[in-house]
């Protein structure tokens, strides 16, 4: 009897590999000849073949029937925040101008008529920004903890919330009745994305283009910052998972393991082939590869090279728009083209996609030890009524969304290119900004959502990264008051005794454009934050001997008083407590 139950098992696995073979095939099939089959049954003028130029895999355009870059006749000098070889060149099939001529190839994909991505289903789960809670179990559930795992946020949930969902109004009632300026400025919406999840990329998307208007909104361009995504998660389905499992039946799980894995790797690299091919049927939206990673700041700057928009809109590829949220911030840099400004950043809960609308007012700012947040002061609204939809001028802003002049990011430096992968960029942008003639604001009637994350989804190369940057910033724009962060930050104060940054560029870049000093900044901009006594009585870590615990501030509460709380020790300095000649207790952050 074993040995028949064995061979059944066995022709069964045969017979499921087959039939997997034979999906496969068909599909890849498919996969070939799916634009001459729309062409034989979609009436109407036959579509425009793809036109492919041969090309490494790695480095792609995706434009529409031409690039609009040279058409418009941008006049702005190459950006010196990238090298010439991580700048991607399309050469136009229309128009007098020629780009820059390289000698390495490239490919470029022409797509022709696109198909309506309009029509949309029933409402699915998460319509008006309710939160959606699954209570899976078994391969479900495992597929959900590894999402989370790989995301940082409930992927399994985003994939059940429509591409289109509604989002419930937040927005002050005195801005729906808005009315704007006849001559707004274009814009070019840059999303740069790593390895993002394919629905909250696509829902990002769709969002734009669902709630910006046609005649403002010039290009979405998707900038892919090298990701390496080529197959779908998929649950581990090893019998040591799942012990409940009978233990005659692990040979068939593992052989659907197997065969699970080969579809992934052969159909579903959905942040390659697959999105190519869903965004060439997408009017107005290009998407550029580049070849090398670039972090937040490089990928942001390359995708301005390529914009065309007067107005240049950086946003995360996880947020939601709200219907208006564009024409607003608009109007502000129509009204001075030296403004950079962000809306106000509602919060998408990463476990349930819950949408929860920020309370006004709201500012962007940072500590002592360059860590950004938002500061919240409802009492402001309540002293004066009418900042309820008066944009509120803000130390620093998130990178979540903000909008800038695209000659004027130029002319200010664009991103520091010597701050590498993810972090502190937009605390630089910001001092830099503002000390350099710009100014920056957050405009209440206009709102995005932004998806928070559990954890940041990616491991750094180097674990000092961070520090790294925010050296930089130190040296670049802090002159003498860097010592305060040195002495907030130990790590960076180490990296600093060891290591020199090469900011011989932003310097003289500082000096080009005339910047003030960071004094200035200090008494003009952002006069609430706290500098620090020269000398300290006593200083470190205030210990509870009978608890084990550290005292703390929660992160923007010490800027604006209260009770402190007590939370593990970290040792990194960030609980940092000091007891100035005035026995006074502080933070200093």
């Amino acid at each position: 009897m074993r040995r028949r139950s064995a061979i059944r098992r066995k022709m069964l696995c045969l017979w499921l590999l087959l039939i997997g073979f034979a999906l496969v095939a068909l599909a890849l099939s498919d996969l070939f000849n799916r634009d001459s089959d729309r062409n034989l049954h979609k009436p109407g003028p036959p579509r425009q073949p793809l036109q492919r130029i041969a090309s490494p895999p790695d480095l792609e355009v995706i434009v529409d029937s031409h690039d609009p870059a040279l058409e418009l006749g941008a006049d702005l000098t190459p950006l010196k925040s990238l090298q010439e070889d991580q700048l991607l060149f399309v050469p136009s099939i229309h128009g007098t101008k020629s780009s820059p001529q390289k000698k390495r190839s490239y490919k470029m994909l022409l797509p022709g008529a696109s198909k309506d991505t309009t029509v949309r289903g029933p409402p699915t789960h998460g319509e008006m920004g309710k939160a959606v809670r699954l209570h899976l179990e078994g391969l479900e559930r495992d597929m959900e903890l590894r999402a989370l795992q790989q995301y940082g946020f409930n992927e399994v949930v985003s994939e059940r919330i429509s591409l289109h969902r509604r989002l419930p109004e937040a927005r002050h009632p005195e801005c729906l009745g808005e009315q704007h300026i006849e001559s707004l400025p274009s814009a070019s919406v840059v999303i740069c994305f790593n390895d993002e999840a394919w629905s909250t990329l696509l829902r990002t998307v769709h969002s734009v283009l669902d709630t910006a208007p046609k005649q403002y909104l010039q290009e979405v361009l998707l900038v892919d910052d090298l990701s390496q995504q080529g197959e779908i998660i998929h649950p581990s389905i090893h019998p040591s998972i799942h012990p409940s499992i009978h233990p005659s039946i692990h040979p068939l799980i593992q052989c659907a393991d197997s065969l699970f894995r080969l579809f992934s790797m052969l159909l579903l690299g959905h942040l390659k082939t697959g999105l190519s091919e869903y965004v060439s049927h997408l009017d107005g939206v290009r998407l550029i590869r580049s070849t090398k990673r670039l972090g937040v700041g490089g990928c942001r700057t390359l995708g301005a090279t390529r914009a065309v928009g007067e107005v240049l809109v950086f946003m995360d590829s996880h947020c939601e728009c709200q219907k208006g949220w564009l024409e607003p911030l608009l109007e502000r840099i129509a009204q001075d083209r030296t403004r950079v400004v962000s809306p106000i950043m509602d919060v998408i809960d990463w476990q349930s996609f819950r949408y929860n609308a920020t309370q006004w007012p709201i500012r962007g700012v940072f500590d002592w030890r360059l860590d950004f947040f938002w500061e919240s002061n409802p009492e402001l609204q309540d002293k004066d009524p009418e900042m309820a939809v008066q944009p509120l001028q803000s130390p620093a802003l998130g990178g979540g969304v903000v909008a800038i002049d695209r000659h004027f990011f130029q002319s200010v430096g664009a991103y520091d290119p010597g701050m590498v992968l993810w972090g502190a960029e937009q605390i630089e942008l910001s001092i830099r900004v503002w000390s350099c003639g710009g100014s920056m604001e957050v405009v209440p009637c206009s709102r995005v959502g932004h998806l928070t994350r559990r954890h940041l989804p990616y491991r750094f190369p180097d674990q000092d990264l961070l520090q790294r940057n925010k050296i930089r910033i130190a040296e670049t724009w802090m002159d003498t008051y860097k010592k305060i962060y040195y002495r907030r930050d130990t790590l960076a104060h180490f990296i600093r005794q060891s290591e020199n940054p090469n900011i011989t560029e932003r310097l003289r870049l500082k000096r080009s454009l005339g910047c003030r000093n960071f004094h200035w900044f200090l008494t003009t901009v952002y006069p609430q934050l706290y500098i620090p006594q020269d000398r300290t009585a006593l200083s470190g870590e205030l210990y509870s001997v009978g608890t084990g615990r550290c005292v703390d501030y929660p992160q923007g509460r010490g800027l604006q008083g209260g009770a402190m709380d007590v939370a593990p020790c970290t040792g990194t300095g960030s609980q940092v407590t000091m007891i100035t000649d005035y026995l006074m207790i502080t933070t200093d952050k």
